[in-house]
C-alpha cells in the first residue's frame, strides 16, 4: 500500500472537514455559553476527515490489489 497516498488524502481531508467544522461553528447563534465553537468544531471536522479520508485510501487501495489478485489468478 502507497502510505503517501494515504497520508496525502488524510491531510486534504482533515482541511477540508475542519473547514467545514468552522463554518458550522461560525453559523451557529453567538452566545457567552459557546465561546471559540468554531475552533471546536473545526478540530472535530479535522479529526473526523483524517480518520475519513485514511480510511477511503486505504479501502480504495485495497480493492486495486484484490482487483490485481483477481487478474493475475485468472491467467494462471
Amino acid at each position: 500500500m502507497n502510505r503517501k497516498r494515504i497520508i496525502f488524502s488524510g491531510i486534504v481531508t482533515a482541511l477540508l472537514g475542519g473547514g467545514i467544522g468552522w463554518i458550522v461553528g461560525r453559523a451557529l447563534v453567538p452566545s457567552p455559553y459557546y465561546r471559540n465553537l468554531e475552533v471546536k468544531y473545526a478540530a472535530i471536522g479535522a479529526t473526523a476527515g483524517s480518520l475519513l479520508g485514511c480510511a477511503q485510501e486505504s479501502v480504495r487501495q485495497l480493492k486495486q490489489q484484490r482487483d490485481r489478485d483477481r487478474e493475475s489468478n485468472k491467467n494462471l
